[in-house]
């Protein structure tokens, strides 16, 4: 008997699930690789990716590429290991929000937050944000604020500290990671 999902806070539906479980082994493969040649291009001993074969590598191409933007959110909801309801139903609003139909770009989103994607995807993932969004200020500051949302979603133990420490700290990763603008966001939002 299958789940069934009626709102995108309920868990995922056992019907979808072994292709979840395909684009996952695909995605932390393909990071795997991207991981390997990035490093191979830094260290001259082969052609570094370029941005687009980098966004493609992880998933992320065609009508997907307009989410790419929301890895962090992805980094965040995984921060303490697990996800909350709340948290993947703000996510998977966001796609809602904007304009997204339900197709690959859902199935790819879910099947990060089934279950958590490897070190190397979420790695490369931050290192490809940075290099899209080098220089571009809001987009900057609005995955910041996003990523803080997303950890807000889940609450707290009876709405004190609403942001759990690991979630704060990987923000702070991000806004980092990010640079000078996304670091601002964060002092100002988070102190």
């Amino acid at each position: 008997m299958s789940e069934t999902t009626s709102s995108p806070g309920e868990t995922f539906s056992t019907e979808g699930a072994a292709e979840r479980e395909r684009i996952r082994v695909e995605l932390d493969q393909s990071a795997l690789a991207l991981q390997r040649d990035r490093i191979a291009g830094e260290t001259g001993m082969g052609p570094i990716p370029t941005l687009t074969e980098r966004i493609h590598a992880l998933g992320f191409e065609g009508e997907a590429e307009r989410i790419f933007d929301l890895l962090p959110l992805v980094h965040v909801a995984w921060a303490d290991g697990k996800i909350q309801p709340a948290e993947r139903a703000m996510i998977l609003n966001v796609l809602q929000v904007r304009g997204l139909a339900r197709g690959k770009v859902f199935r790819t989103l879910e099947a990060l937050l089934e279950k958590k994607p490897s070190d190397a995807y979420l790695e490369e993932s931050l290192l490809l944000l940075r290099d899209v969004v080098s220089g571009d200020a809001i987009k900057s500051k609005t995955i910041v604020g996003l990523c803080i949302l997303v950890a807000e979603a889940a609450g707290g133990f009876l709405g004190i500290r609403p942001i759990s420490a690991e979630e704060r700290a990987m923000i702070q990763r991000i806004a980092d990671t990010l640079g000078e603008r996304a670091q601002d966001e964060f002092r100002r939002r988070l102190g």
